[in-house]
């Protein structure tokens, strides 16, 4: 499963995720990160059968983040974006958090190719480890489906 596949989560923006300047804060960025990881490898479900089947992800190094001191107002949706790419027991997520054009466009910042304004990003390199000897294994046949792209 070498090959880049693609994750999207829709979510909005609320008053507790702005800094002091109006800003997305860097843990609000990663907590949407994190959340589109989760969506990534299964969901809620998908990370409960890692569980039970002796496996876990774990994050082995974030490199690039960079959270753009851009202006986000409360309520405004946006979308966090995630490119996969599975090999052995390595996941690499390579991700954005970015407003969708409509919101941009309204905001005076206008980019167009479809996207808005790309608020955060970065890439993530996850492990699948064994749980009980902690050593880097190969993700189960359904995970490795699911990080597939599709045809």
């Amino acid at each position: 499963c070498g090959e880049a596949g693609g994750f999207r989560r829709e979510e909005t923006v609320f008053a507790d995720d702005l800094d002091g300047f109006g800003y997305l804060s860097s843990v609000s960025a990663c907590k949407m990160l994190e959340r589109n990881r989760n969506v990534a490898l299964g969901g809620p479900a998908g990370l409960r059968r890692l569980q039970a089947e002796g496996y876990l992800v774990v994050v082995a190094a974030i490199d690039g983040l960079r959270v753009r001191a851009r202006p986000v107002a409360a309520g405004t949706r946006v979308a966090t974006a995630s490119w996969v790419e599975a090999r052995r027991s390595r996941i690499v997520f390579r991700q954005e958090v970015l407003t969708h054009e409509s919101e941009a466009a309204a905001a005076g910042d206008v980019g167009g190719g479809g996207e808005g304004t790309v608020l955060a990003e970065g890439t993530v390199t996850c492990l699948v480890i064994a749980a009980d000897t902690r050593r880097p294994v190969s993700p189960p046949a359904w995970l490795a489906a699911i990080l597939r792209p599709a045809p």
